[in-house]
């Protein structure tokens, strides 16, 4: 029923835990597509101690994340994929929970579950701007109150046959090309989602993508032109896309970078649809960090490591 695509690319300390999660699912029925993606640390000779007939590894040139994702779903032998990174972990009834999402809403085409926080080995819960233990289908995702993305590629499922519609991963773009692909699909279909934390992000991993600032052409906003129509025929897809842009570009603004490129971007939003403080914290960016330090404390707060 699934085939689980993991790109890997230097998780050598990572990777043996994240196929161990995958192999010791209560459902049987996946096949497991690991795409090394360049590796220079020994992230592939890792993957190989695992002599399991499931598993296929497949080894490509550095070509970046969205490549790996691309090579995987190609390769797939079964119909829906289930994406996993190289540093995260499930829960052993993941696939299993999964499974029954799609049995209950077979025409969502994307399943989502609930993502935890993995730090230090320890497994804390996350907020989702959900109920506890919300299962169904969600109609009203750009205007619905939630905290950033619900959909992360290790707790999310994809029909195969959506790919054929809103097409691959842009191999352009390895920062936010999860975002950019789960917003093809959400402008399609109303997706399917269960709020239990039955996935975990590892925060603490080697050659985390988040702790790294992307050439500013590798970034999904960059490319906002894709999304042309939408964002001019929706007032709320346009809200909600040039929110995300502009809380994830902060970095750019922060550290100077491609000032040229942030300047025609930030001349494609329309501010008035956004609440103050993004004009005023993009007007001073000095600002704009003192606000993120406090975000990041609140977020330490609500995984509970604060009392």
């Amino acid at each position: 029923m699934f085939s689980v695509v993991i790109p890997l690319f230097n998780k050598e300390k990572s990777v043996s835990d994240t196929i161990r999660s995958v192999l010791v699912q209560t459902d049987p029925e996946f096949e497991v597509i690991i795409v090394n993606d360049g590796s220079t640390d020994s992230s592939r000779e890792k993957a190989a101690l695992f002599s399991d007939s499931q598993i296929q590894i497949i080894d490509q040139q550095n070509c970046g994340v969205s490549a790996a994702r691309n090579a995987g779903i190609k390769a797939a032998s079964n119909p829906y994929i289930a994406f996993m990174d190289g540093d995260d972990i499930w829960e052993p009834d993941y696939l299993q929970t999964q499974k029954e999402l799609i049995r209950d809403f077979p025409h969502a085409g994307m399943w989502g579950c609930g993502m935890g926080i993995l730090r230090n080995d320890q497994k804390f819960g996350s907020y989702h701007g959900l109920t506890r233990g919300h299962r169904g289908l969600i109609k009203n995702y750009f205007t619905m109150e939630k905290r950033g993305m619900l959909f992360h590629p290790s707790g999310t499922v994809i029909h195969k046959s959506v790919f054929n519609e809103v097409g691959l991963f842009d191999e352009r773009v390895d920062f936010g090309e999860d975002i950019d692909m789960n917003l093809r699909v959400l402008l399609k279909y109303d997706p399917a989602f269960y709020n239990r934390n039955v996935s975990f992000y590892r925060v603490d991993a080697e050659n985390n993508v988040k702790n790294k600032i992307k050439p500013i052409d590798r970034c999904f906003f960059y490319y906002m032109d894709k999304f042309s129509e939408e964002r001019a025929g929706s007032i709320t897809f346009r809200k909600y896309y040039d929110r995300i842009t502009l809380a994830l570009m902060s970095h750019h603004l922060l550290y100077g970078m491609s000032k040229n490129e942030v300047s025609a971007i930030l001349n494609e939003v329309d501010f008035s649809l956004q609440p103050f403080k993004w004009r005023l914290l993009y007007t001073f960016p000095k600002l704009y960090k003192w606000y993120g330090q406090i975000l990041n404390l609140s977020s330490i707060i609500n995984e509970g490591k604060i009392h």
